[in-house]
């Protein structure tokens, strides 16, 4: 690849790691709001399924900030 392509694809690299950390961000506060709202107004069945998406969300934090 010629010397400009390659800094259209690294633009484009750029630009969707933003996308996804803000995606990534909007996805964690909604589960936050949402966990709250659980814990304050019902009892907490699934508490396996609140520890592996917040696993989830942890993993993805780490791909989109640390590549």
């Amino acid at each position: 690849p010629t010397r400009s392509t390659r800094l259209q694809l690294a633009a484009a690299a750029s630009d969707l790691r933003s996308w996804l950390s803000g995606f990534l961000l909007v996805f964690a506060v909604l589960f936050a709001v949402n966990l709250l709202f659980h814990l304050r107004s019902h009892r907490l069945l699934h508490a396996d399924l609140v520890a592996h998406a917040l696993l989830v969300l942890a993993l993805g934090s780490a791909v989109v900030f640390f590549t």
